[in-house]
């Protein structure tokens, strides 16, 4: 897979298709199937629907490609810096294949740190935020403590990095 998305669009109408909508990349364009008999109007909206879904996914699979695991951790260790004063360390850090549920999860006994691929897509002050709360678990052990949200309550956009996460995990996390 490239880079970049494919700006080569082929609608192909099936009088089989009633009411779904599906498409995929192929050979360097986007593929879409739409029913029949959808109006033009009501077609140009499925692809454009179908289009920002295939770009989201493309993203997604990009983003975890342009960070591994030991750049990740290079960077945990850089927050860890800048928002616990280097307290936490965390000796593991890693993308989770199995977060499907949580944005990251925390492993006191090993110190271990697992982040969902998916924060690489979002905004930077997000994904720092997931870490910020993970590390605070390394820093204030005991689990959601009113200490342990003091910590993590210190991040600058805290509020806004769990709208943000609100808002994603209906559509992120249960797709």
């Amino acid at each position: 897979m490239t880079d970049s998305m494919p700006e080569n669009v082929e609608i192909r109408r099936s009088r089989r298709r009633r009411k779904t909508i599906s498409g995929r990349i192929e050979k360097g364009r986007v593929i879409v199937m739409v029913p029949a008999g959808l109006s033009r109007r009501a077609e140009q909206k499925a692809v454009d629907g179908m289009l920002e879904k295939l770009r989201k996914q493309h993203r997604r699979k990009n983003a975890r490609a342009h960070m591994s695991d030991a750049e990740l951790a290079q960077y945990v260790k850089k927050i860890d810096r800048k928002y616990c004063g280097g307290k936490a360390q965390p000796q593991h850090v890693e993308w989770s294949q199995d977060a499907r549920t949580r944005w990251g999860s925390c492993t006191l006994q090993s110190r271990t740190i697992r982040l969902h691929p998916r924060l690489a897509t979002m905004p930077r002050y997000v994904m720092d935020y997931v870490i910020v709360h993970e590390l605070c678990h390394l820093t204030t052990p005991g689990g959601h403590t009113d200490e342990f949200w003091a910590a993590v309550n210190a991040f600058p956009k805290v509020e806004r990095a769990r709208g943000y996460l609100e808002a994603a995990a209906t559509y992120e996390l249960k797709n």
